[in-house]
Formats: C-alpha cells, sequence, structure tokens
C-alpha cells in the first residue's frame, strides 16, 4: 500500500476510512453521546462487505482511537497525539467482543492491513 497523504486537520475517521478505502474496504460511523455533551465514536466494519448498511447480527469489526489521558473512544476529532491508540475490535455477531489488534496513530496503515486480512480470514 502507498503512504497516505492526509491533512492534519483530518478527523481520526477520515484518516481511517482512507486508509481502509486502500484495501476496498467501506466502514461506517457511528457514536454514542455521554453525559455533559461529550460523545463516544467509532467505525464499524461489516464483514459482509457487499452491504451498505450495519450489521451487527454478523462478524463486524469496530475501529476507534483509544486516549488514555481521559479513557476516551473516538474518531470524529483530528489526532492530536501520536501516543494515542488505533484499537480494532472485532465482535462475533452476538453481541461478544474482544480487543485484537491495537496500534499507535502513525500505524494506521498496520491496522487497515489487519482489517484486510480479518475480512479475507475465514471466520466461524
Amino acid at each position: 500500500m502507498s503512504p497516505l497523504t492526509i491533512p492534519t486537520t483530518a478527523t481520526a475517521a477520515e484518516i481511517a476510512t482512507a486508509a481502509l478505502a486502500e484495501w476496498g474496504i467501506t466502514a461506517h460511523p457511528d457514536d454514542e453521546p455521554l453525559i455533559g455533551g461529550a460523545r463516544n465514536s467509532w467505525l464499524i466494519i461489516n464483514s459482509d462487505q457487499r452491504t451498505t448498511e450495519m450489521d451487527m447480527s454478523r462478524p463486524y469489526v469496530v475501529l476507534y482511537v483509544y486516549t488514555d489521558e481521559g479513557a476516551e473512544v473516538w474518531v470524529h476529532e483530528p489526532i492530536t497525539s501520536p501516543f494515542d491508540s488505533w484499537h480494532v475490535v472485532v465482535g462475533d455477531g452476538t453481541g461478544k467482543e474482544s480487543i485484537d489488534f491495537t496500534a499507535r496513530t502513525p500505524q494506521i496503515d498496520e491496522a487497515a492491513a489487519f482489517i484486510a486480512d480479518w475480512l479475507t480470514t475465514p471466520r466461524t
């Protein structure tokens, strides 16, 4: 894959979406409001990339940036620290999720490659 050139004002979602697009992968944004006006946000990648609907009743991946300070989960803001981490959470479609991959934010290409491999690996 070629190195991505992304403006520093891009949100984490824009950066991740561009990296995933290099692999032909589509992600869907989702979020939840928190008390005090803050929010958590993430991207969902369906195991069936032919559908444009979010379908969490089948295996899926959730991708987000995790910030240790404040324990925030987000993709709706620009990345400001190279010490924040991408987290790749795999869901089995039954409600069970597990963190399967982490990488520092400059390593989005590695996270995208992990997701591409996950999409092409048979799952039970």
